[in-house]
């Protein structure tokens, strides 16, 4: 299965998706995983859409904090 990147705005990479584990790009950690096509923290909490995380690099506020928990 492929990585599929999360990227911010600017172009940094903010993490990946693979089998169906999310990864902070800084830490190398797991921070979530994709359930049904939405992402969730590692507490089960609903953290937003995969639609959310599209192409044009509008991620979600919500993501953003997942990847600086630790």
């Amino acid at each position: 299965m492929p990585r599929d990147f999360i990227w911010d705005k600017t172009g940094k990479q903010l993490g990946w998706i693979e089998y169906g584990k999310v990864f902070d790009a800084s830490t190398k950690e797991c921070v979530g995983f994709v359930r049904d096509r939405r992402v969730y923290s590692l507490k089960d909490e609903l953290v937003c859409h995969l639609a959310g995380l599209d192409k044009s690099g509008d991620t979600p506020e919500a993501f953003m904090k997942l990847l600086k928990k630790k």
